[in-house]
């Protein structure tokens, strides 16, 4: 029998992206696939996106392909079943008697920061805490629009919050000319802190060297924001990262990051600028991306009764602060016995 890969259960609960507010077109569906399930979204009356399974509950139909929005209800492509933005079955073409249990479920579904949010929960609780908004998101007064990348990656989300934490690789991946400053304190279900350093900029950048902070915000495991400051040798840059995680099923994680750039007196420099930094911070996932894919997961040592009594981590000093990520990290794994 082989060992699962990971000691944790793969869909913690948290508020997750599962697509962009743009793609969500009042009057349309659109079909995603997340959690290892089929989804729809779509608007209903008042405009508000609604999350359901895609699965008509009469005969299976995929609501997705063909389905239509009608005066804001969703109507099945089979037989013409409609539901509204709670998922009940609210008509049916050839008959008047509805089954009570003819209801798609529905997951709890906000927008935030440009995307449709969905609050995924095994146990089905309903989310008592929210993605902060980011102020002037959608402002292009002193912003740039924002670039965006996405990434499906053969990993746990837990993988990339424990390489937020890690300082120590980003010497050896990411160009860090030293052991970067790394300070971070627990904040409820957010988890708050800063990395400093000197990083090696490459060719094309005014110095070979550019002094960086990145002040950021873990929001639950789908959402992470960084307020990112760099110096170029006097040449001050002001960036925000926006980054999503959705586990797509037990294997892959959608990574989706979205960058812009606070503008500069100089249009032309600003979009240099801005593309350039984005394509460096893209490199750096890319960097990392090999490593996810092909790593084992290390429990801490105290965990490793919960990790089917998997070799532990073995960390020390100057690496960041993995150990209490992970910590952390535990509230949003329903099952308490797990190896995080």
């Amino acid at each position: 029998m082989s060992v699962p890969r990971y000691p944790m259960q793969p869909y913690p609960t948290s508020w997750y992206r599962v697509a962009d507010s743009a793609d969500v077109v009042p009057g349309a569906v659109k079909g995603v696939h997340y959690f290892g399930r089929d989804l729809v979204v779509f608007r209903d009356e008042r405009g508000a996106p609604v999350v359901a399974d895609a699965h008509c509950p009469h005969l299976g139909a995929n609501l997705a392909v063909g389905g239509r929005i009608e005066e804001g209800a969703l109507v099945c492509p089979f037989h013409s079943w409609r539901y509204d933005g709670t998922g009940r079955c609210v008509g049916i073409p050839y008959t008047d008697r509805i089954p009570q249990q003819a209801r798609l479920r529905t997951y709890p579904a906000c927008e935030i920061n440009g995307v449709v949010a969905v609050y995924y929960d095994e146990l089905g609780r309903d989310p008592e805490w929210t993605v902060p908004e980011i102020p002037e998101y959608d402002s292009t007064e002193h912003w740039t629009g924002h670039i965006t990348k996405i990434w499906k990656i053969r990993t746990h989300l837990q993988e990339i919050f424990d390489n937020a934490a890690d300082a120590a690789h980003q010497q050896t991946l990411h160009a860090a000319t030293e052991i970067l400053s790394y300070d971070a304190e627990p904040d409820g279900v957010y988890f708050r802190g800063q990395f400093t350093g000197t990083y090696d900029a490459g060719d094309g950048l005014p110095e070979q060297q550019a002094w960086s902070r990145n002040a950021y915000l873990h929001a639950g495991l789908g959402f992470s924001q960084i307020d990112s400051k760099l110096d170029y040798n006097g040449l001050v840059i002001d960036r925000q990262i926006h980054s999503c995680f959705t586990p797509v099923d037990e294997e892959h994680i959608d990574f989706v990051m979205y960058q812009r750039t606070r503008r500069l007196d100089d249009d032309d420099l600003t979009e240099l600028i801005h593309q350039m930094t984005a394509q460096h911070t893209w490199r750096s996932i890319e960097e990392d991306i090999p490593i996810w894919e092909n790593k084992v997961f290390r429990p801490l040592p105290s965990r490793t009764a919960f990790a089917g009594d998997a070799r532990p981590a073995h960390l020390c000093d100057k690496e960041g602060d993995i150990a209490k990520t992970r910590h952390w990290a535990r509230q949003f794994y329903t099952d308490a016995a797990c190896g995080v």
